[in-house]
């Protein structure tokens, strides 16, 4: 049975729920929410969807391991991840957790709560803290991000790989969880140090698909985000890469929107700590979707992929 891209990109959506969240909480967001609410409807969705499925899971395993880069004349643009892709793993993403599990496990609204719904992604505990409890993850969160900040390195190569993209007409586009700043700061050093021209469209946790929309795009594994930068530049996502270090994230991300290719980049090739506590995949399709297309260990290997 062969079934279409867009097929495959609607029934990987469905192996996930994710709760509608602040741009606060929707940064870092990966795979499962604090609260047994939120696994139960998600393991209910996925078991009727493999129960009704099994020869797609079978066609995906299939067609991803047939897929390879398209041919670079017809590859319009390029995504990137920001924290460990264009710029050098910085967020001390344990010390996140700790923290923030810590905050949790006082705070009034939780403390009672099992030892589960406690822990998960950080950014989806955040939005079941108390008041002051969200005070206090919110200091961390700042507190960590400032101090990435004054870390920042540019990746190995990253500049290298922007002008020969611009030399293509390959356009380029930023998608992070991080904030603005980070974003802004980091495009600043390509600019002084190697004149490289800004990203657009740069989609951090904060941007909003329209101005009056009141909450931002959902973040990574959420396909959306990818799909708007499509929208902006006028393309189809078969047409474009995206490149990031999360197979979570970036890997994910990028197979429910239908991306031409995805890369991983493994610096150094290590797998860095880029986990907010999400935790790993839970079914078949999500190890799946998780498989990038083409993994790296410098990034400067692109210039490579795309002559």
């Amino acid at each position: 049975m062969r079934i279409s891209r867009n097929v495959v990109s609607a029934c990987l959506v469905l192996g996930r729920l994710r709760s509608p969240v602040s741009s606060f909480t929707n940064s870092y967001s990966t795979t499962k929410g604090p609260l047994q609410s939120f696994n139960m409807m998600r393991q209910r969705s996925m078991q009727l969807f493999l129960d009704s499925s099994t020869n797609i899971e079978q066609e995906i395993i299939q067609t991803k391991e047939d897929q390879k880069l398209p041919p670079v004349h017809q590859i319009k643009g390029v995504i990137f991840d920001m924290d460990g892709t264009l710029i050098k793993p910085c967020i001390d993403f344990s010390d996140m957790r700790n923290r923030v599990y810590a905050i949790a496990d006082s705070d009034s609204s939780l403390k009672h709560k099992p030892e589960e719904e406690r822990r998960g992604d950080v950014l989806e505990l955040f939005h079941f803290l108390s008041d002051e409890g969200k005070k206090l993850a919110k200091d961390v969160f700042d507190d960590i991000e400032a101090k990435a900040i004054r870390d920042m390195t540019l990746m190995d190569s990253v500049a290298d790989v922007c002008h020969h993209l611009d030399q293509l007409g390959i356009k380029r586009a930023v998608l992070t969880r991080n904030v603005e700043e980070s974003v802004n700061v980091m495009q600043q050093k390509l600019m002084d140090e190697s004149g490289v021209k800004d990203f657009y469209p740069c989609v951090n946790r904060n941007t909003k698909a329209k101005e009056d929309d009141i909450d931002p795009l959902p973040s990574k594994p959420n396909p959306d985000a990818i799909l708007h930068i499509c929208k902006v530049w006028g393309c189809e996502p078969k047409d474009i890469l995206m490149v990031g270090d999360s197979e979570a994230d970036d890997m994910a991300a990028a197979s429910r929107a239908g991306c031409g290719g995805r890369v991983l980049l493994k610096y150094n090739g290590v797998s860095h700590d880029n986990d907010a506590g999400g935790g790993g995949p839970s079914s078949d399709i999500e190890r799946q979707e998780r498989k990038p297309t083409v993994t790296v260990q410098n990034l400067g290997e692109l210039i490579d992929l795309l002559k």
